[in-house]
């Protein structure tokens, strides 16, 4: 089975920083992060769109810096790819959908080496339809399908198939037995639910919402005793929700929680919480959006971040950061996970940038450094210099073109992007 490898070219700018705790990472022109898994504080996957090349599966070792692509098999088309699920570093599973009636198969895979191989674990009873996954560990596997919850104990190799009244809009498990399902009604009403189960997908308990444009487009798990679901309306309706539901008798009944009011041509586009009382939210239009949090389970929420230009519709949490992806060309990545931590924010400023050949840049920051390299944008080191605690850098003879350049001391990494003219 033959694999292609090629590196996909990210720069991690300090210097465009638009808050004290969020940093700007563009992703690379012409494309979109319309999926995250970050697995931990630096390593995570990506699923990207671009605007003329289709869609690319990738990840990143370097907490968003750069990012490698990663191969499928030639048997599958990329741009059938619909839903991504790594729960480790080198291990998930993704799957492919085509509605075009190409000749590409739907399929389900497994990877536990990075993408160097791929086991396809597709149910024999699945024939399509826009799948939810979650993997929550080598063995546990749940799929949706339509009206169908399908699990795997086994890594895959066999799986039960569970009916469902209503479509699975989204799904969360913590274990082989614990999880949460978010339905859509399937009419023009759009009207949702949510339902919990504790054995495994037999039996549920929960409740479908008795209002249009209620589908539960989002649940999350955060233990077994405290459940989050959320409507998504479409930002283009005015009679949309202003609230999630939280469970604390797994689905038995469920309480509002209010969010910041919204304006009547704005919607929520992503939610994430990281435990019961700190969660963002993502507020905005097809123009641009707006990053509210709490830290006392929604009682009160303060503005994060103002995107006028961005539409954040993917919050992840890793670790003690805080990753924000959905919007053209750029992905948004915190320093500190919650406003009870403080920080010294590292700006890099460069002069004169863009730079010619020959001619050296100053660095303006807070640290020092004792290195610097150059990084073109095939990913490959095109120059590297110690700088013995220097701020000046003499631009050595390269081609035109945009660079990231890295800077290194003992205890930190930094980065900008560097313009190279004639």
């Amino acid at each position: 089975m033959k694999m292609h490898v090629r590196l996909f070219f990210v720069a991690f700018i300090f210097s465009s920083t638009i808050h004290a705790q969020w940093h700007s990472l563009p992703v690379g022109e012409g494309n979109s992060l319309v999926d995250l898994d970050m697995v931990s504080e630096t390593i995570g996957y990506g699923h990207f769109i671009h605007n003329l090349d289709g869609r690319h599966l990738a990840q990143t070792k370097d907490a968003g810096l750069s990012w490698n692509l990663m191969s499928i098999p030639d048997t599958l088309s990329l741009n059938t790819l619909r839903a991504i699920d790594f729960y480790a570093e080198d291990k998930g599973i993704i799957a492919f959908t085509d509605w075009a009636l190409s000749p590409y198969p739907t399929a389900i895979l497994r990877t536990l080496d990075n993408g160097a191989t791929w086991e396809d674990i597709t149910p024999l009873n699945y024939t399509g339809g826009a799948p939810v996954l979650n993997t929550v560990n080598d063995d546990v596997i749940f799929m949706a399908a339509g009206t169908y919850l399908f699990k795997s104990l086994d890594g895959g190799v066999s799986w039960t198939n569970y009916g469902t009244p209503y479509y699975i809009e989204s799904l969360d498990f913590i274990d082989d037995q614990n999880g949460v399902i978010g339905l859509f009604d399937g009419t023009f009403a759009y009207m949702g639910g949510m339902f919990c189960t504790n054995d495994g997908g037999e039996n549920w308990q929960g409740t479908m919402l008795n209002r249009q444009y209620s589908v539960v487009s989002d649940v999350q798990m955060i233990n077994e005793n405290f459940v989050i679901a959320t409507p998504f309306a479409p930002i283009v309706v005015e009679d949309t929700y202003h609230h999630y539901y939280i469970s604390t008798d797994m689905g038995m009944t469920w309480d509002t929680v209010a969010y910041p009011e919204l304006n009547e041509d704005t919607g929520l586009l992503g939610i994430e919480f990281k435990n019961p009382d700190e969660g963002f939210i993502s507020i905005g239009d097809y123009e641009g959006s707006k990053i509210y949090k709490t830290i006392d389970g929604g009682a009160n929420w303060s503005l994060e971040l103002d995107l006028p230009e961005y539409i954040v519709s993917s919050i992840n949490h890793a670790g003690n950061l805080t990753y924000l992806a959905g919007g053209y060309e750029e992905m948004y990545r915190s320093d500190i996970p919650s406003s009870t931590k403080d920080i010294s924010t590292k700006i890099v400023n460069v002069f004169p940038n863009p730079a010619m050949p020959g001619s050296i840049i100053t660095i303006d920051s807070p640290l020092t450094y004792d290195e610097i390299t150059f990084i073109d944008q095939s990913g490959r080191q095109v120059f590297k210099q110690q700088m013995y605690y220097s701020n000046t850098v003499q631009i050595p003879a390269i081609y035109p073109g945009v660079y990231v350049a890295q800077l290194r001391n003992e205890q930190e990494v930094s980065s900008f992007r560097l313009v190279v003219i004639d």
